[in-house]
């Protein structure tokens, strides 16, 4: 009776805290290990996540040139065709200056916890890449973009005049294949953190699925378990109460 009172209560104890007690030393120790080994993982996850955002970041930045290069080139277009007074193309440049400008301005905030990868060629090296063997994180270089750059050849140009405007289109155009490379190596990195972003994930379930095959109880089996302990405790008690009612017949028949 006692036993079965007590597999009762272990049977509970498993249901509440949803963990199996009964676990060896040897698989506690691999679990405790493959934990540590879950934590690491997450904390390649972030790297991968907070680099995402820089390339996210700069990448919006460049979309955001390309747009302003595009408007230099309407307004140079415009101010080639020879219809335009003396005047008209001096308000016309003065624009032209101002969304220039505002390509040097996107390059410089284009920034992330202090990494910009569209000022200068540097660019940045991030420890994100992912190793199944040695389950480590490596180095990946993101090249810089002399966003910067464009920026100040763009507010060097001048569409005073028709010539000057005809020469500005094919800066422009230069400056746009620049721009456009750029593009090109951010959207190739991109696509490296969400396939290593992946890789992590499905490391990291799979870590975990191995802790909770080890730890986890199987709590449909214990609420099967525990309804026949408790059908047993009622035979028990009933036959506990049975035997103590024939020993009192017995007792009465010495009194």
């Amino acid at each position: 009776m006692r036993k079965t009172d007590q597999s009762i209560y272990d049977v509970q104890r498993s249901l509440a805290t949803g963990k199996n007690p009964n676990i060896n030393a040897a698989d506690r120790s691999v679990s405790t290990s493959i934990a540590l080994e879950i934590s690491l993982w997450a904390v390649r996850q972030q790297s991968l996540n907070q680099t995402q955002n820089i390339i996210d970041v700069a990448r919006t930045g460049l979309d955001s040139a390309t747009s302003l290069v595009y408007q230099l080139q309407t307004l140079a277009s415009s101010a080639s065709s020879g219809t335009f007074s003396d005047s008209d193309l001096s308000n016309m440049n003065a624009t032209f200056l101002v969304l220039a400008k505002q390509i040097i301005s996107t390059a410089s905030n284009a920034t992330v916890n202090g990494t910009n990868l569209l000022v200068g060629t540097t660019g940045a090296v991030f420890y994100v890449g992912i190793s199944t063997a040695t389950r480590s994180a490596t180095a990946m270089t993101i090249a810089g973009i002399n966003l910067d750059s464009i920026g100040a050849i763009c507010t060097a140009l001048s569409i005073t005049s028709s010539g000057a405007a005809t020469s500005a289109i094919y800066v422009l155009s230069t400056q746009l294949t620049n721009i456009s490379a750029g593009q090109s190596s951010l959207s190739a990195n991109s696509m490296a953190m969400a396939a290593n972003s992946t890789a992590a994930s499905s490391i990291s379930a799979s870590l975990e699925g191995y802790i909770a095959a080890t730890e986890n109880i199987d709590a449909t089996a214990l609420q099967i378990k525990l309804q026949e302990l408790n059908q047993q405790q009622s035979i028990n008690y009933y036959l506990v109460s049975q035997m103590n009612l024939e020993s009192e017949k017995m007792l009465a028949i010495f009194k």
